[in-house]
């Protein structure tokens, strides 16, 4: 998906991810061991560290027909 979606718009998305994964009310089943403080991990990227231009597309050659 985050080859498709590029932009600010996906620094949106993954931040309501994190903030939902982080809820102290989230029950995780299963004992599998899981990733917490995803937010507080994340607080080193902005909305600028995702611009359009660093994204999946610009390192695929242009196909011509």
């Amino acid at each position: 998906m985050s080859a498709i979606v590029t932009g600010q718009v996906l620094w949106d998305i993954n931040h309501n991810f994190c903030q939902s994964w982080d809820r102290k009310s989230n029950k995780q089943w299963g004992s599998d061991m899981v990733e917490t403080d995803l937010t507080v991990q994340r607080n080193n990227f902005s909305r600028e560290h995702y611009s359009y231009e660093n994204n999946f597309f610009r390192f695929l050659p242009l196909v011509r027909e």
